[in-house]
């Protein structure tokens, strides 16, 4: 009897041991896979903290706990934080055409950048609106110093005059043709149109 006692409890001490170490072991590899899944978190994070979006990689950790849901909310922070580099580079370049989307109604970042490009584009067209005006103005400020030049020179001989007019007004408005006409008033009962030149 005191031999198998003896016998049990040696067995049952071996099990228990065996247990034990088992145990230990699973403990172990539950220990080490978190905190691999933690310290990957933690290098992701540490990355964003200082802006370096580009070497962090895509966690995929399955754990099916906080920590799944925390990997997959820094996932989405970076894939969104790299869609708004991309579009602000974009905007850098001036392609103003790209297409953005914030990542949802709070998205502050998503939001300032849209408000950017909207406003870089309506300054773009106010300057170019500006700059066609100025070069009206200038195109309308050589026009009249040139023909008041031209007038000055031939006041005494008006088919010189209007040869002159003509074939420069043709050259500044850059058409093909264009002709001259006087009224004649000579006799106030007769008075018509009459062409002094015309160029083609």
């Amino acid at each position: 009897v005191a031999r198998a006692s003896a016998g049990v409890i040696r067995t049952t001490m071996v099990v228990a041991i065996i247990g034990l170490v088992m145990m230990i072991a699973i403990v172990l590899i539950i220990s080490i896979n978190l905190a691999k899944s933690v310290k990957s978190t933690t290098n992701a994070l540490e990355k964003l903290a200082v802006g370096d979006t580009e070497s962090i990689e895509t966690l995929d950790i399955k754990t099916n706990d906080e920590l799944e849901d925390m990997s997959n909310s820094l996932n989405q922070v970076v894939d969104g934080i790299r869609k708004s580099e991309t579009f602000a580079l974009s905007i850098g370049k001036g392609d103003f055409d790209s297409d953005f989307h914030t990542l949802g109604n709070k998205d502050r970042l998503g939001d300032a950048l849209i408000k950017m490009r909207d406003s870089l584009v309506e300054s773009q067209k106010v300057e170019a609106k500006r700059k066609e005006e100025e070069e009206l103005r200038n195109w309308a400020t050589e026009g009249i110093a040139k023909f008041a030049d031209i007038l000055r020179q031939d006041q005494n001989n008006m088919k010189s005059l209007g040869y002159n007019i003509m074939s420069n007004l043709i050259d500044y408005l850059k058409v093909n043709q264009g002709a001259l006409f006087v009224i004649n008033n000579d006799n106030e009962d007769d008075i018509y149109y009459s062409m002094v030149t015309a160029i083609a």
